[in-house]
């Protein structure tokens, strides 16, 4: 009887971002449709998690998969002994740099044994390897930007074909050493942002295997063959998301959260249109709080709703399709907003380049004007977010030709991994 593959996963899977989880979900039904007798085998930090969004998402299809422990849980009785002692010298961040950066050493030169043995065991059974696209090999992953690479090492020294689909590499800052030796061992790798910041960080990296453009995994959603809860409603509405990145504002999260409660209160007297609070992540209390604030500020408060615990792909982005305008501070509900060819303003928290880069790649990649669609955080206010989204409504338009070309360079990218 012969075997199927079976594609071993990597990537953001464990966090309580839903977009990650988003990209996995879609990513899963793409493969299942292309080869439906494939086997997958998900590496993830939080098993229960992972398990619970494929399920609450995939019950339509029968799509074989196990969900296993990536290299964080080898971490983690290391991590005891090191957190007793950062107690004890006040040197904790110390102990887990040197400890993955020891474990980098040995793995980069294919000394695979201090690493768990059931790890290697999963990983050994998998035919190809798959980081998803995202955005998790910059700095805000700190520590986990030398794990992946470890990760990689490992497949590399047990023989495996390693592919990234659509990712953002960098900013890497102090890990760049670790990402540009061990990077070189991805067969190919797809990027997301038109704008070149990751092609550029690639090439600087002495990056010489395959490098493609391609556009975000969220961009274009395979539909469930499960009737999904529609948000079609007899009212117009917009769609604004928001997390605890605002705190970032020179000006104060409150001045943030007020100006965007007089935009509200605007479309609302003078639209006629709702509003839709949206946050992305379950663990984000900050996004929680804002929310509420938010509506307290609005007057008419039967003019909006507020969605929380997003847990299913294909309802968020009903949500997102029958919308007539999206603002978001996140990367992934721009995406979603994008995807369905509505008008869009994504607002930059960061000063490293990063958000700059995956905004701004998403929107150069429909061939939009990315000055049209993008904010600072230091520049927003009523007046500047208002005149953006006046032009945006009147204007907004996505070339289908350029749609369809991303289509098919993304499903082409992932034909020629599957195969």
């Amino acid at each position: 009887m012969i075997k199927n593959k079976i594609i071993g996963i990597f990537g953001a899977t464990g966090c309580n971002d839903f977009g990650d989880y988003a990209m996995l979900i879609n990513n899963l039904r793409y493969f299942y449709n292309i080869y439906c007798d494939y086997e997958y085998k998900i590496f993830s930090y939080n098993i229960e998690n992972t398990e619970n969004n494929i399920k609450n998402n995939l019950k339509d299809i029968d799509i074989k998969y196990d969900v296993v422990d990536d290299l964080t849980k080898h971490f983690s009785f290391i991590e005891k002994v090191i957190n007793k002692l950062g107690i004890i010298t006040g040197k904790k961040n110390f102990y887990k740099a040197k400890y993955w950066d020891n474990m980098w050493n040995s793995t980069f030169q294919g000394n695979l044994s201090s690493i768990n043995d059931s790890f290697l065991k999963e990983l050994q059974e998998c035919d190809k390897i798959i980081f998803m696209g995202g955005g998790y090999i910059q700095n805000s992953w700190k520590l986990d930007n030398i794990k992946f690479m470890c990760e990689i090492n490992c497949a590399h020294f047990l023989n495996k074909d390693i592919f990234f689909l659509g990712n953002t590499i960098g900013p890497i800052d102090q890990f760049e050493s670790y990402v540009a030796n061990s990077v070189k061992f991805v067969k190919s790798i797809m990027v997301r942002d038109s704008d070149l910041f990751s092609y550029n960080n690639l090439i600087n990296m002495n990056y010489s295997n395959k490098i493609l453009q391609g556009p975000d995994d969220l961009l274009f959603i395979e539909k469930s063959k499960k009737k999904i809860e529609s948000y079609k409603k007899d009212y117009e509405y917009i769609v604004i998301e928001v997390m605890a990145w605002i705190d970032r504002a020179k000006k104060g999260k409150k001045v943030i959260l007020d100006n965007i409660a007089k935009f509200c209160n605007y479309i609302i007297k003078q639209e006629n249109k709702h509003i839709v609070l949206v946050n992305f992540h379950k663990e984000d209390i900050e996004g929680y709080n804002s929310i509420n604030y938010i509506i307290n500020s609005i007057e008419n408060k039967s003019m909006v709703d507020s969605i929380n615990n997003i847990d299913n792909i294909y309802f968020i982005d009903e949500v997102y399709k029958n919308c007539k305008f999206s603002l978001s501070f996140r990367y992934h509900p721009l995406v979603l907003a994008l995807g369905n060819k509505k008008p869009c303003i994504g607002v930059i928290t960061d000063t490293d380049g990063y958000y700059y880069s995956k905004f701004a790649g998403a929107i150069k990649n429909l061939e939009l004007n990315v000055e049209d669609s993008i904010m600072y955080i230091d520049d927003f206010n009523f007046n500047n977010l208002y005149s953006k989204y006046s032009k945006l409504v009147n204007n907004f338009k996505v070339d289908d030709m350029v749609m369809q070309k991303l289509y098919s360079e993304r499903i082409n990218y992932i034909e020629y991994i599957l195969n």
